[in-house]
């Protein structure tokens, strides 16, 4: 499901966002600030993103395919590998 948040969504971390963003791309800083509304990780290959949003996990998409695969396989048993 697919939901649109509006700015003042997560306008509280907005300014803690674009604190830790400072340095690197601060246009990253909505979706590092909702993401810290929601306490998940950020799915991005931005590597500015990933290197700067220290307090929020950052998943490539390669390491976001290999979590799922796991997590695929253990659901499915030690007869699926």
């Amino acid at each position: 499901m697919r939901r649109v948040h509006r700015e003042e969504d997560y306008k509280a971390y907005l300014a803690e966002a674009l604190a830790e963003l400072k340095d690197r791309d601060p246009e990253d800083a909505h979706g590092l600030a909702l993401a810290k509304t929601q306490d998940l990780p950020i799915w991005s290959n931005d590597r500015d993103l990933a290197l700067a949003a220290v307090t929020m996990e950052c998943l490539t998409t390669a390491r976001l395919s290999r979590i799922l695969r796991d997590q695929s396989k253990a659901l499915r048993g030690p007869q699926a590998s």
